[in-house]
């Protein structure tokens, strides 16, 4: 009986896997020129490093990124003696909210940095090559293809598992080839967009760097701030009378942190097809994780795509994926927002399609992040509320550290409780005792320590915030601090001290559960219009959306209210989302990359 309960299982996965493998080589990306934009080309990656493919002028491009190319320098003016939690209170309840906004606000703005910084850009003269006839990303492999009408063929991939980014030329007799570092020193353009639109490279003060070619060879090096630098190489050759084959990587070294050089990861590196084996072989394991067939085939597309982005972006041992990941913006300019990590919806959604679809290793880069960086989370929760335990800036550098911007969000008192979902369903869906014991539950309850410190008890008997706010509604005005518990911040806690007290449970700390069911009772009920349908004073909806998942994961409260989850949700059914919004609803990944909507 074991054996043929074996033998259907192997069966089974065996089917599976050829199902899976079966449905990512439908979908795809195809078309009949490459892209014109940074933001619509050909995404490659592995977590650690990234490549875009498209069309500047009259040269392919491929732009070249890493994801620990930042500039972590403190945000200048944000830590003055008396910003604090407490502080800002004061100051709504003065009607004085101007020097809060100075303080907290304006040097996110202001500065250029801390921030991520981009990588270089590889380009090939393409000006005699013809019109292109078609070109292609294969999510099954991992590969883009462009083909030209000369008959000159093009193949890239970045190595899936180590550091490299190849290139293929077939039918190609020569080939000219240059790389184009950032402008980091020149006159700065004053008109530049600011944090959103990406400030001037030339703000940050970096003596530009020089490109040296020796042969077949490039090879750029950049100072950064605080003793850190940046290498790029890239090497080629031809490997037969028509194929030319090269190689790139970039290294990024920090003072604390020794690694290898550039020139030294590339002596290392296989050749293209050898190389591609290991590629393929990673990416097969891949999609054989999961699969899924849907009778709206766009749905079922999207679904692929974004699997494929997240597949290019989440790896254990590399940084989360940040609000561009590994594709920092290539137009001359700091990326959007500076790149950075935005603990509001953008990590915390991102890795959403990691645990149903079965790669539960790729999301441990977050929470391995997450754990590096407690020690500065619990310093910044000391200075700005006052608290022990551990809140997270909503936010931060790769460092961890933080940056300000609008208080009400990047300030938040709630946000490491949003991001302990994330260690809720690892545990879940691993059932691993030894996550639980040694990491879920310590993160819980360092994160239960704080609210418990921070909120207070009302006249009715009921745990309030000092602040609270509810993304983004009145934008960073002094109107966006309620002085009740948003529906917005309460899913937040009440449900962080539910799943605290099941992980107490799970652990046999008996005492320690029936604490955090005495706290959460102590949370009011959910705000509710004159119908009984929950308020929805939200900017911007999808934040109050996972709110809402949130709260519909808790259907006891519900049935104890009395009241029915479809009148309380009724108006989600009456807002209007953007196409890249609906994508998040259905995927998970907020990675937002124009073109590639529904």
């Amino acid at each position: 009986m074991r054996k043929c309960i074996v033998s259907f299982f192997v069966v089974f996965l065996s089917v599976f896997g050829v199902e899976a493998q079966k449905n990512v080589s439908e979908h795809g990306l195809q078309f009949q020129d490459l892209p014109k934009r940074w933001d619509e080309a050909l995404p490659l990656g592995n977590g650690m490093i990234g490549e875009l493919i498209w069309q500047k002028d009259q040269k392919l491009r491929l732009s070249l990124d890493h994801a620990e190319l930042w500039d972590l320098r403190p945000m200048k003016g944000l830590h003055q003696p008396g910003f604090t939690y407490q502080w800002v209170k004061e100051q709504v309840l003065k009607g004085d909210y101007s020097p809060v906004q100075k303080q907290g606000d304006e040097p996110y703005e202001r500065e250029p940095a801390p921030g991520k910084i981009p990588g270089a850009g590889l380009e090939f003269d393409i000006s005699g090559w013809g019109k292109v006839l078609k070109s292609g990303l294969n999510i099954e492999k991992a590969v883009a293809v462009t083909e030209w009408e000369n008959g000159i063929k093009m193949s890239s991939f970045v190595h899936a598992s180590l550091p490299y980014g190849y290139f293929k030329f077939e039918n190609i007799q020569s080939l000219t080839c240059n790389l184009i570092p950032p402008k980091y020193q020149g006159e700065i353009d004053r008109q530049a967009g600011g944090s959103v639109e990406g400030d001037d490279l030339s703000r940050l003060g970096y003596k530009q760097g020089k490109v040296i070619k020796t042969g077949n060879s490039l090879y750029y090096l950049q100072q950064g701030w605080g003793g850190f630098y940046y290498e790029v190489s890239v090497k080629w050759a031809k490997t037969s009378s028509s194929t030319i084959e090269g190689v790139w990587c970039i290294a990024a070294h920090y003072p604390e942190s020794a690694r290898p050089s550039a020139a030294l990861l590339l002596k290392k590196s296989a050749a293209f097809s050898k190389a591609f084996v290991s590629h393929a072989s990673w990416w097969r394991n891949f999609w054989a994780k999961s699969a899924i067939s849907l009778p709206d085939s766009i749905l079922e597309r999207q679904w692929y795509l974004e699997q494929y982005k997240f597949g290019c972006t989440a790896r254990k041992n590399a940084p989360p994926i940040s609000l561009q990941a590994i594709w920092t913006a290539d137009n001359g300019r700091l990326p959007p927002w500076k790149g950075d990590f935005h603990h509001d919806l953008n990590t915390q959604l991102s890795y959403w399609p990691g645990y149903a679809s079965n790669h539960l290793e790729e999301g441990l880069g977050y929470l391995n992040h997450l754990d590096q960086n407690k020690a500065r989370y619990k310093r910044y929760t000391k200075w700005f509320y006052g608290t022990d335990g551990l809140n997270v800036p909503g936010v931060t550098t790769l460092s961890g550290e933080e940056m300000g911007g609008w208080i009400q969000y990047s300030f938040s008192p709630t946000v490491s409780a949003w991001l302990s979902q994330h260690f809720y369903w690892q545990w879940r869906y691993s059932m691993d005792r030894v996550f639980l014991q040694k990491r879920a539950y310590p993160w819980f309850s360092e994160v239960t320590k704080h609210l418990e410190k921070i909120t207070y008890l009302d006249k009715n008997g009921k745990r309030q915030l000092p602040l609270s706010s509810s993304p983004e509604i009145n934008d960073n005005s002094a109107s966006a601090w309620f002085q009740e518990n948003t529906n917005y911040d309460l899913a937040l806690m009440r449900y962080v001290f539910g799943k605290a007290a099941e992980l107490a449970i799970e652990l046999k700390l008996n005492k320690e559960a029936a604490h955090f069911k005495q706290i959460l009772s102590e949370f009011p009920d959910y705000a509710l219009s004159e119908h009984d349908e929950l308020s929805l004073p939200h900017k911007c909806p999808i934040m109050f959306l996972t709110g809402i998942f949130l709260m519909l994961w808790q259907f006891t409260l519900w049935r104890k209210s009395g009241l029915r989850t479809e009148r309380k949700i009724r108006k989600l059914s009456e807002i209007r989302l953007p196409c890249w919004i609906k994508s998040v609803l259905h995927t998970g990944v907020v990675i937002r990359m124009p073109g590639w909507e529904i």
